[in-house]
């Protein structure tokens, strides 16, 4: 941690094992299927790819789900934030916690003087965290790429949030559970 600091997490498989999550969301919601595969191939495609703001990325988003399902992008988007969003909170909630000692490592980091964001592809960052047990305020900074502009791997958000916690990029570590 020499000359760190600050430190991104990661949600997703960072601060809790999403092992079967899919199953957890797809199976029991069948009528749902169809858009979930499409937010996934949408999500996909748009990978990386940097939009500069929220409002263009959902545009884009929701068009690109909207093309493989044949259903308005205000139907997606209507469903997105008011079905699937829920729905991903509610299975975590039921059937996830954090890892253990993640509380602790951050308050750690906190005593230290190090600052902590928790970043995500998805929104809804502070609902998704109390749903697996972890208080938002523990992390300093909660990011979604999506309300961002881009979706991981996309360099401009977390430049810009370097640039708005006033932290060189290189005194960053960023955590995540990706090996690709």
């Amino acid at each position: 941690m020499e000359n760190k600091s600050a430190v991104i997490f990661d949600f997703d498989g960072t601060l809790y094992d999403k092992k079967n999550f899919a199953l957890h969301l797809v199976l029991p919601h069948l009528f749902q299927s169809l858009k979930m595969k499409a937010e996934r191939k949408a999500r996909k495609s748009l990978k990386g790819k940097y939009f500069g703001s929220s409002q263009e990325f959902y545009n884009a988003f929701f068009a690109e789900i909207s093309r493989q399902t044949k259903i308005s992008p205000q139907k997606i988007g209507n469903w997105y934030s008011r079905k699937y969003l829920p729905l991903m909170t509610k299975i975590l909630q039921k059937k996830y916690n954090a890892f253990p000692q993640t509380e602790e490592i951050f308050r750690n980091l906190r005593k230290a003087g190090i600052k902590t964001i928790v970043y995500s592809d998805y929104s809804c960052v502070a609902e998704r965290m109390t749903a697996i047990g972890l208080d938002p305020s523990l992390a300093d900074i909660l990011l979604s790429a999506e309300e961002a502009g881009g979706l991981k791997p996309a360099a401009e958000p977390l430049l810009q949030l370097a640039q708005k916690i006033n932290v060189k990029p290189e005194n960053i570590l960023f955590i995540d559970d990706m090996t690709k």
